[in-house]
């Protein structure tokens, strides 16, 4: 099986997709299943979805797991947890946006017989004291929101979901 990452940063650093590899060659040597790394850094999800017919669908896949939204969230937008009234109207242009190409894609994929499995974004650390900047609402509501958009498109087509948001919020706080 030829499995794809697809995502941004967090996904192209790779670290989590080497050791799914190493777990899966440990545990069923000989099994033939190729993790394949599709992620740029600083990449959103209408990014993704411009590069999808170029750079994704000829590693011809036969599973892939999506992962977007820190990119996407507008994370200026979250600097304060009582926005102005501009910087609502752009967390929520942002959210829709997001919404509507994660749509976009996951449709793309499936309709290329690609199996598709979406992940929830792994949160923003906005509870522990950071030097420099935090982004106090970064996660709650920002990507909390991305996540659950991922959510409900996953329920609403019927896909599978691997959820990272809510257990690794968790462990943040």
């Amino acid at each position: 099986e030829r499995v794809v990452f697809f995502g941004d940063s967090i996904t192209h650093a790779g670290r989590y997709m080497h050791y799914l590899q190493l777990w899966e060659n440990l545990r069923h040597p000989g099994s033939g299943v190729r993790l394949m790394n599709g992620g740029i850094a600083g990449e959103t999800a209408r990014q993704g979805l411009a590069r999808l017919n170029a750079e994704i669908l000829p590693m011809k896949a036969d599973r892939a797991f999506v992962m977007f939204g820190m990119n996407d969230v507008g994370r200026e937008n979250y600097a304060t947890a009582a926005p102005t009234s501009g910087r609502k109207a752009s967390r929520v242009k942002s959210l829709e946006e997001y919404s509507a190409n994660m749509e976009t894609l996951a449709k793309s994929l499936v309709s290329s017989g690609i199996e598709t499995v979406l992940m929830t974004p792994t949160p923003y650390d906005q509870y522990t004291a950071a030097k420099g900047e935090n982004l106090v609402a970064c996660n709650e509501p920002g990507l909390a929101a991305c996540a659950e958009a991922v959510r409900e498109l996953a329920s609403r087509l019927h896909m599978g979901i691997a959820e990272l948001h809510r257990p690794m919020t968790e462990m943040f706080k």
